[in-house]
C-alpha cells in the first residue's frame, strides 16, 4: 500500500500534469468519428424502409419496390457515393407454393447503381425506386411470397458539416405476393371463392384454391383453415388433396405430412388446443 506522498505511475490512458496530477484521456477524434457514425448508422436505419409500391404482383410483371430513407434531423445531411453514385445491393428471396406438393425458395441478388442522394435537411427523405422483372420459374399457377432485403453502400456522410466514417446502411426487409394471372377476380371476397372452388370437383378450380387462401385477411384465416380440412369429406381425387394440402401448409406455415389423415389429426390438436387456451 503507497502511504501519504508516494509517486505513483500514471496508468495507460491518462496524461501527466504538473504536480503529479493524473487526468484520464477521451476517445481521439477517429474514435469519437466512429462512435458517432455508428450513432448516425443506427438512427437512420430506424427510418429506412423497402415498400412493394403495390401488393400483390401478378407473375410475368414488374414490381416497383420503394426504399425510404426519411432523415429526421438534427441540422443537415449529405451521404457520400463515389463519382456521385451509390451502390445498392438488393437481395431477393422468393418462396414458390405449388399446386402439389411442398415449397421451394429462389435467391438472386443484385447490384443497381443510382444518384447519390441530395443534401438532406430536418424531415427530408432519399427515396429510391427499382423496377424487378417477375419472370417467375416453373408453373404459372403456383402462388410466390417474395422477400426483398435492401443494402446502400456509403463512401462516408457528412453531418452538420462533420464527416464521418459511414460505410452502409440497411435499409430493412420488405416483403409482397406474386400470384397468378387473374387473381384480381378474386380479391374481393377470397374467403367466398375459396368456399366455391372447394365445392367445385373439377380441375379448372384448383388454382383457385390457393391464389384464393394467399389473398385472404388475416381475420380469414381460421375459418379457411376449417374449410380446406372439412374439404377432405368429399375431395375423391388425390390431385384435389394435393392442392387442400398446399393450401393448409401457405396458411399454417406447418407441415403435418402429405395425406389427409395426417392433417385432419393436425387440426384436431390443433382445435383441442385453442379450446383450452381460451378458458
Amino acid at each position: 500500500m503507497c502511504g501519504f506522498g508516494c509517486a505513483v505511475s500514471p496508468s495507460d490512458g491518462e496524461a501527466v500534469l504538473p504536480g503529479n496530477v493524473y487526468v484520464a484521456e477521451g476517445p481521439s477524434e477517429l474514435e469519437f468519428a466512429v462512435l458517432r457514425a455508428r450513432w448516425l448508422k443506427a438512427h437512420l436505419e430506424e427510418r429506412a424502409k423497402v415498400v412493394a409500391e403495390s401488393n400483390p404482383y401478378t407473375i410475368g410483371g414488374v414490381a416497383h419496390i420503394s426504399l425510404d430513407l426519411n432523415f429526421g434531423g438534427p441540422g443537415s445531411l449529405a451521404l457520400l457515393g463515389s463519382d456521385e453514385k451509390v451502390p445498392l445491393e438488393l437481395k431477393f428471396s422468393f418462396r414458390r407454393w405449388p399446386l402439389f406438393g411442398g415449397w421451394e425458395e429462389v435467391v438472386r441478388r443484385r447490384i443497381v447503381t443510382v444518384p447519390s442522394p441530395p443534401l438532406l435537411g430536418e424531415d427530408e427523405a432519399w427515396n429510391v425506386s427499382v423496377q424487378v422483372p417477375l419472370d417467375m420459374p416453373g408453373d404459372p399457377s403456383s402462388v410466390w411470397e417474395a422477400r426483398v432485403e435492401a443494402r446502400a453502400r456509403i463512401g462516408g456522410a457528412q453531418l452538420n458539416g462533420e464527416s464521418l466514417p459511414l460505410q452502409s446502411l440497411d435499409f430493412g426487409v420488405g416483403q409482397f405476393l406474386i400470384l397468378p394471372l387473374g387473381w384480381e377476380r378474386l380479391s374481393g371476397d377470397p374467403l367466398g371463392h375459396l368456399s366455391e372452388a372447394l365445392l367445385d370437383i373439377s380441375s379448372e378450380a384448383d388454382p383457385r384454391i390457393l391464389c384464393s387462401c394467399a389473398l385472404l385477411r388475416e381475420e380469414e384465416k381460421e375459418a379457411a383453415l376449417a374449410l380446406l380440412v372439412g374439404s377432405f369429406e368429399s375431395a375423391q381425387d388425390p390431385f384435389r388433396v394435393a392442392v387442400v394440402i398446399s393450401g393448409l401448409r401457405f396458411l399454417s406455415q406447418e407441415d403435418a405430412g402429405e395425406s389427409s389423415k395426417s392433417w385432419k389429426e393436425w387440426w384436431g390438436l390443433r382445435t383441442i388446443s385453442d379450446s383450452e387456451s381460451s378458458r
